[in-house]
């Protein structure tokens, strides 16, 4: 696949993925096994990203790299590590979920019937 055939949204998820993998190498060049607190919120700036301008898809694969990628930097883990990448998971969750509901049309959102339904209705 030549690179001028990949969608704005894959290239997207590529750059996103790229810095991704840059913070992490530098956070761990220049803290070692010890990084900030906040390291996730890198993790968590460019998932927002991802997720507003490409698929869940392809916010939910961030996700799983950052997550990877978290378990890396903060080994070896302790249960207070443990927690920080579980409230990052469920925080990056809730993002992906709460941007799929916005690209959704407001119609669909509103409806407790089918899709179905809904689209029928409407000619």
């Amino acid at each position: 696949m030549s690179m001028g055939k990949w969608s704005g949204g894959t290239r997207l998820f590529g750059f996103g993925l790229l810095i991704t993998v840059a913070v992490t190498v530098i956070l761990r060049t220049v803290f070692g096994q010890t990084p900030p607190a906040s390291f996730s919120d890198f993790y968590l700036l460019g998932l927002i990203f991802v997720s507003y301008h490409c698929s869940w898809r392809l916010s939910v694969a961030l996700l799983a790299v950052s997550a990877g990628l978290a378990l890396f930097l903060l080994r070896p883990l302790d249960w207070i590590d443990g927690f920080q990448i579980i409230s990052y998971i469920v925080s990056a969750s809730v993002v992906i979920w709460v941007m799929a509901q916005l690209k959704r049309p407001a119609a669909i959102r509103r409806s407790p019937v089918p899709v179905e339904e809904v689209s029928s209705s409407l000619h």
